[in-house]
């Protein structure tokens, strides 16, 4: 993917909320919020396409209520920096382009 913007570098993050299951599984992912405002529209699509993909693999054992398993909603923020000379390659994969959840709320 191609990023027009000369020697543009985009910083920002994507907040998702979401539901932890019983199961162990993720369910009902929805966006919360794309920071900064103003970033293109193929970037920003990308970073909610990969914050998606991130926390559908979120696997975990489910909060206990009174020793009984419990579903909770949780929000999570993705931070993403993305350089001019990685503008190209979005869409590889690459051990250097991880994405790590910086911040969980619930």
């Amino acid at each position: 993917m191609k990023v027009k913007g000369k020697g543009a570098d985009f910083e920002g993050s994507v907040v998702l909320r979401m539901i932890f299951r019983v199961s162990g599984r993720v369910t009902d992912i929805e966006v919360v919020e794309v920071t900064p405002k103003g970033l293109p529209e193929e970037v920003t699509k990308e970073w909610v396409k990969l914050s998606t993909k991130a926390a559908k693999k979120i696997k975990f054992k489910p909060a206990l209520k009174d020793g009984r398993p419990m579903s909770q909603h949780v929000k999570i923020e993705f931070n993403f920096n993305l350089s001019e000379e990685s503008h190209s390659s979005m869409n590889e994969e690459k051990p250097n382009n991880a994405i790590h959840p910086t911040r969980i709320q619930r």
